[in-house]
């Protein structure tokens, strides 16, 4: 059998001995690294500290919307202020692989099954993508805290079997009169009232196919986990709500015009957003 030459220097390189890897010269600068494990334990300290501030806030907070007696007490509404006191908002950065979501889904867990949330209370987990969200329902469920992701009416409703193999553009929307519900945003009303229910009228729809109403159990779960858009919208039927998590970077749902445009990428400010900023009211990892 005739071997070409090509041939027989492809199966020399084949057999020649492995080349050893060096380790490369780092491109950039470690100074401000630390260990990963030193990072976690930061990463506790700071969440727990938190949760510890927010344990002595709940109580005057609680003790306020009683004496108020106000009449749609089943939501706390975060825009006011209920107590002297202002709210506990702590923030941590920690580089992605690090652990934080299952650190603190751990944490709350432990805050939830210690007792320190209060009867008829819930926490408010935001997250930027519902996929993570579902994740994220899932660790709670495995830690023992029951969890339920919310939808807006726009949603995809993934309850229906098929429906996210679908183009997206064909897919089943949490509310299925979106035609009903366009109109109602266009005249500024109320959408619960003027599209779910009001008094005795309702949708054709709300007891019988509804994803939007399906998504609301009998009983209140002790995490709500949802889109970053609501941090921007009260959601009376998330019921009264101890303290909220923003998990990844959030300010873009609630801020336009500083998209990125071909090779131009815009950005904002802490000093520009500080200038119209209202007192803060939330925390966040």
């Amino acid at each position: 059998m005739n071997i070409s030459a090509r041939t027989k220097e492809l199966i020399e390189r084949i057999a020649a001995p492995k080349i050893t890897l060096k380790l490369a010269v780092p491109t950039y600068s470690a100074a401000n690294s630390v260990p990963a494990e030193e990072a976690r334990a930061e990463f506790d300290q700071v969440f727990d500290s938190f949760l510890d501030a927010t344990e002595e806030w709940i109580e005057p907070a609680e003790q306020d919307e009683e004496d108020d007696e106000q009449e749609d007490n089943a939501f706390l509404d975060f825009g006011e202020e209920h107590t002297e006191k202002p709210r506990p908002v702590h923030a941590v950065c920690i580089t992605t692989g690090g652990g934080k979501t299952q650190r603190a889904a751990a944490r709350i867990a432990r805050f939830v099954q210690g007792g320190k949330l209060k009867p008829g209370w819930s926490v408010l987990y935001l997250v930027p993508r519902h996929e993570l969200g579902e994740h994220i329902d899932d660790l709670f469920r495995d830690l023992g805290v029951t969890a339920q992701v919310y939808r807006g009416r726009r949603a995809d409703d993934p309850n229906i079997p098929g429906n996210m193999d679908l183009p997206k553009d064909k897919r089943t929307k949490m509310c299925i009169d979106l035609e009903s519900l366009s109109r109602a945003e266009k005249c500024g009303k109320d959408i619960t009232k003027a599209c779910c229910k009001y008094k005795k009228v309702k949708c054709k729809f709300y007891d019988d196919g509804c994803g939007y109403q399906e998504q609301f159990p009998d009983q209140q779960p002790q995490v709500w986990i949802a889109a970053h858009e609501m941090i921007h919208y009260a959601q009376k039927r998330f019921g009264k709500i101890a303290f909220i998590v923003i998990d990844e970077s959030f300010w873009k749902r609630g801020v336009y015009g500083v998209e990125t445009r071909g090779d131009e990428t815009r950005g904002i400010s802490l000093e520009d957003m500080a200038l119209d900023m209202p007192h803060p009211v939330i925390g966040g990892i």
